[in-house]
């Protein structure tokens, strides 16, 4: 029962699974896991299954029963997980109890009165009246019950065998049954051998189809999950009133609604079963030509949806897409194997959108790296490869791979060098906006500049809007990490202009979060968050749960900075399910350092240490530098209110120093040095710093871990009055000091070595723990309380 699983029970179709090393990754994509490339899939399905009481139902194995061992090995690993298995053929373990299907219950005696309460014979009498809706059963009982027995009261057969009704008489489907039927099923064991499989009933079904209907419905079996009217037309010649036969005698099945436009684009299905026996009845001269004709369709399928996912269309195109996944990838696969460099050119793009829409990352990685090394010795197909090479990028970035990125981007840039060429139409096919990325990631900042100008200047004289809004979004979150906020918010709303003129909603988000960013460190936190939830309405919109979970990680900084730690809180808690649940492990590190953060504000410390010990165990096993920098500066001041202060210096002086931090972390860090500079003997700070500067990123890793995974030490007490230990921190205190002495924000952020929205995140800090509204009120309640004279 599924209460038994709390964990809930996951359905898994295999029958579009063409090889048994796609089972699992196609587990992965049931369980909404996102693989990542830096290990296998069995362990990643491991991980995550675990801890877990789940069913997992593969139905169609048969076909891929080489990914027995597999399913074995993952059955060692999450001991807690079930497998229910469907297959015409045992897969051999020693793990399988077998559980012969045999069908829905049929009458022992023909003319049983009772009969018509049975199963299978309800089951016949209702799918003949879809067909013939005046059928009486009564008259033809007996011959109903003859039919379930010969069947076995196998549902499929039982269905097929009812759809011709309108044409012949109970008896005459009996007799035709009669003539070759065999059964498989050897556990029905007083039945005779001709009894024993499901073949005769295909035969016999497709033995009474038309000549020419044979031949269409022997072109449906190219077809994988699934096709549309369109689709059956133009790749097997199938006409609307051949299509409906085949719904009429079972062959097909229609789903009225499976299209984004409800009714209108139905799609059919044909049973697994089935499409394999058609598949063997296709005449070998007719085979390729059509299977040219399917992939020509898909391929034409995808560039017809280029503007629509780029633009205003993007939810439709790419649930349009999504529904045909498994025949385009067949159709790629076809492309890419004749060398159709034109048809993959004009595919790429939407497809790759695709992808960055979905998170398949790896999917892409390999369907382009075959492509790749398909077209890399065609020198008449670089228009192809070009753009496969610049998607192929940006794909290993998101990956990790940034050497293979670096490669694939300087390959690109030979082609359109030796072809005199400018970036092709596409959405960052410029490879400078790639290597702009990468180093930017590498903290190479200047040249992250550099590159993203020269990439904007050649987009503007060529009017590519798409490349211009990528390059201005590159220099905003290059400007940011230097600390050139007025800059990064100024390229940020001109990328943000370009997205909303090209009604790229996916995009317009990204660059909302950049917007959101720099007016953070300009200290308009309600601008801020005005971006931030703008941001997040629109990945919701578009069913994107990483891009609303980043939104939510950006809404609890925010959150935190104001002083509400509990809505901080809430809002990590709720980003780091979501990064769970898609295997997203550097959105994970960086909602595991919020909810650190957040407890080290609320002096939560033993949270605190099992949020930061898991955010920078994430970030250094995935190479995140930039995010380890931020990390360890909260360590370091976890570090120092919990009485380890020398340690504290040691990170924190690393991580001031360190190219690859961000201004506004080395900014925050800085002041936190000059907060410890207070509590420590000033030859210890000196030396301390002077060995965090000296020491690398791993030694200062190695530290923070060392420390963090020790027990908490006793802090030491420090005088205080009963009511500002309560209410107020150090560093409110010394801020609720300068307030009286007349200072204006900035010049308090000045005097501080803090940022502006520091100062504002004090000064919310202290007027809701005072429960007051404004400056004048704050100094009258702190004098009320004796915090200030």
């Amino acid at each position: 029962e599924a209460a038994s699983f709390a964990d809930g029970v996951f359905f898994v179709q295999l029958q579009p699974v063409q090889t048994a090393t796609a089972v699992l990754p196609t587990i992965a994509d049931t369980l909404h896991l996102h693989l990542k490339a830096d290990d296998t899939p069995l362990h990643q399905i491991g991980r995550f299954l675990h801890t877990k009481t789940t069913l997992l139902v593969l139905d169609n194995l048969e076909h891929v029963l080489d990914c027995a061992d597999d399913l074995s090995d993952l059955l060692v690993i999450v001991p807690k997980v079930k497998l229910l298995i469907t297959s015409r053929e045992v897969l051999n373990l020693q793990e399988e109890w077998l559980y012969p299907v045999v069908g829905l219950p049929v009458p022992d005696q023909l003319s049983d009165s009772d009969a018509i309460q049975d199963d299978a014979v309800a089951l016949f009498i209702e799918r003949a009246r879809h067909v013939r809706h005046d059928f009486a059963p009564q008259p033809e009982l007996a011959d109903i019950v003859q039919i379930c027995r010969l069947v076995a009261g196998t549902p499929l057969a039982v269905e097929l065998a009812a759809a011709w009704i309108k044409t012949l008489s109970c008896a005459d489907i009996a007799v035709e049954i009669q003539k070759n039927i065999t059964f498989l099923a050897t556990s029905l064991r007083n039945v005779p051998e001709r009894h024993r499989s499901m073949r005769a009933v295909f035969e016999q079904s497709w033995q009474m189809l038309p000549a020419d209907e044979q031949q269409v419905y022997a072109r449906l079996s190219l077809f994988r999950g699934g096709f549309r009217r369109e689709a059956a037309q133009e790749v097997a010649g199938a006409s609307l009133a051949m299509l409906t036969s085949f719904v009429d005698k079972s062959l097909l099945v229609w789903e009225a609604n499976a299209g984004t436009d409800r009714g209108r684009n139905g799609r059919y299905h044909i049973h697994e079963l089935l499409r394999q026996y058609a598949a063997t009845q296709i005449v070998g001269t007719d085979l390729i030509p059509r299977q040219q004709r399917h992939s020509d369709y898909y391929m034409q399928f995808l560039h017809r949806r280029t503007v629509g996912i780029s633009g205003a269309q993007q939810q439709k195109a790419a649930q349009e897409i999504h529904a045909d996944l498994d025949n385009i990838r067949t159709a790629w696969q076809w492309a890419v194997q004749q060398g159709s460099a034109k048809a993959i050119e004009q595919a790429i793009t939407p497809l790759a959108m695709f992808y960055q829409l979905q998170s398949k990352f790896l999917e892409a990685s390999t369907m382009f790296a075959l492509a790749i090394h398909q077209l890399n010795d065609d020198h008449a197909a670089w228009p192809a490869l070009a753009l496969l090479l610049t998607e192929m990028s940006w794909i290993a970035i998101r990956l990790g791979r940034f050497e293979q990125a670096e490669t694939c981007l300087h390959q690109c840039r030979a082609i359109y060098r030796r072809q005199q060429m400018k970036p092709l139409p596409g959405v960052g096919t410029d490879p400078l906006l790639g290597l702009s990325t990468l180093a930017s990631i590498r903290g190479e900042y200047e040249k992250a500049v550099n590159l993203a100008e020269k990439a904007r200047q050649t987009a503007i004289a060529q009017s590519h809007s798409w490349n211009e809004a990528t390059a201005a979004y590159g220099l905003a979150s290059a400007r940011y990490a230097q600390g050139e906020y007025d800059q990064a918010m100024t390229y940020a709303v001109a990328a943000h202009a370009v997205t909303e003129q090209l009604q790229d909603r996916w995009f317009r988000a990204y660059c909302l979060i950049e917007m959101g960013k720099a007016a953070q460190a300009l200290g308009d936190l309600a601008a801020a968050r005005h971006h931030f939830e703008t941001s997040y309405s629109l990945r919701e919109a578009l069913a994107d749960p990483e891009g609303m979970a980043v939104a939510m990680n950006h809404l609890g900084e925010v959150a935190w900075r104001q002083g509400n730690d509990a809505e901080a809180k809430r809002l990590y808690t709720q980003s780091a399910a979501i990064y769970r649940k898609i295997n997203d492990q550097g959105g994970l590190a960086v909602a595991y350092h919020g909810l650190g953060q957040t407890a080290v504000s609320q002096s939560d410390f033993s949270t605190a240490q099992e949020h930061l010990y898991q955010a920078l165990q994430i970030a250094q096993e995935i190479e995140f530098t930039p995010l380890m920098l931020t990390i360890l500066g909260t360590v370091a001041r976890f570090l120092q209110q919990t009485g380890q202060t020398r340690q504290g210096v040691v990170l924190a002086a690393l991580v001031v120093g360190h190219p690859a931090s961000a201004h506004e972390t080395k900014t925050a860090v800085q002041a936190q040095l000059l907060e410890c500079q207070k509590n420590i003997e000033q030859t210890l700070f000196v030396s301390a710093v002077q060995e965090g500067e000296q020491a690398d990123l791993k030694t200062a890793v190695s530290i923070a871990q060392t420390h963090l995974s020790y027990s908490l030490p006793a802090v030491p007490s420090i005088p205080h009055s009963p009511v500002s230990q309560d209410l107020l921190t150090e560093r409110e205190l010394e801020v609720l000091q300068l307030i009286a002495q007349g200072m204006n924000n900035r010049q308090i952020a000045e005097t501080l070595f803090v940022v502006l929205g520091t100062v504002k995140a004090h000064n919310n800090r202290i007027y809701s723990k005072l429960d007051v509204k404004n400056r004048v009120q704050a100094l009258a309640r702190a004098r009320e309380l004796g915090l200030i004279s």
